[in-house]
């Protein structure tokens, strides 16, 4: 079964279609090398926040996090927030570096790579994206006595990747993109039935996945 409307993915797609309405998936990776981790929490993730309009999802990041730091053989992640204000101002949303081809200068600056040494942080893992609403149509009409009759859709967007960063060797490990779009449905023959494709949970849980088992 395929949704309506939708493009054919390949092997590295998903297809769930439910009462929960119609979602593809797809996963890419690209890896440099493995990571080195220790004992300690030596992995933050941050949010890009270039400016207002761009921002990703404060809930995102929070599903992010929990899939990653619960169950069997969790990855111990550092607070973000403490990273951020022991290296203030260098990863505020206006001048943080925006690729790793800004390492070098960044660590260069005075006491930079002294902070970061002292944080016990070895790894950025910068998280970009937004879901969104792509689509949308049909007619839905409500009378207060005979009830609801019609038919609503839309369909959502959720784009988002993960770019993990050494900050000691100054250099990109790798990078996690998932591309997400779900497509949502309201019939309604008196009592409208919402049938809600979960685009950005079925992101997070991809996402958080190829994160999890990289960072493992």
């Amino acid at each position: 079964m395929t949704c309506p409307g939708f493009r054919r993915i390949g092997a590295l797609g998903a297809l769930l279609v439910s009462t929960t309405g119609c979602v593809t998936s797809r996963i890419d990776t690209s890896f440099n090398e493995s990571v080195e981790l220790s004992d300690t929490a030596s992995v933050v993730l941050l949010a890009r926040r270039q400016n207002v309009e761009h921002e990703t999802e404060s809930g995102f990041m929070d599903c992010i996090k929990k899939a990653i730091t619960s169950g069997a053989d969790p990855v111990p992640i550092g607070s973000d927030q403490a990273f951020m204000d022991k290296l203030f101002p260098w990863f505020e949303p206006r001048i943080a570096p925006l690729s790793d081809e800004n390492l070098p200068d960044l660590l260069a600056k005075p006491g930079v790579a002294e902070r970061i040494l002292e944080s016990g942080v070895r790894y950025i893992v910068w998280v970009d994206g937004s879901t969104e609403l792509i689509d949308g149509g049909g007619q839905l009409s409500c009378d207060i006595n005979i009830g609801c009759f019609g038919f609503n859709w839309w369909e959502k967007g959720a784009d988002y990747e993960a770019a993990i960063w050494d900050l000691r060797d100054a250099k990109s490990m790798g990078l996690i993109s998932t591309d997400v779009s779900g497509r949502s449905y309201m019939p309604a023959v008196v009592v409208p039935i919402p049938l809600i494709a979960r685009t950005q949970a079925a992101a997070c849980k991809g996402l958080a996945s190829s994160l999890r088992e990289y960072l493992q």
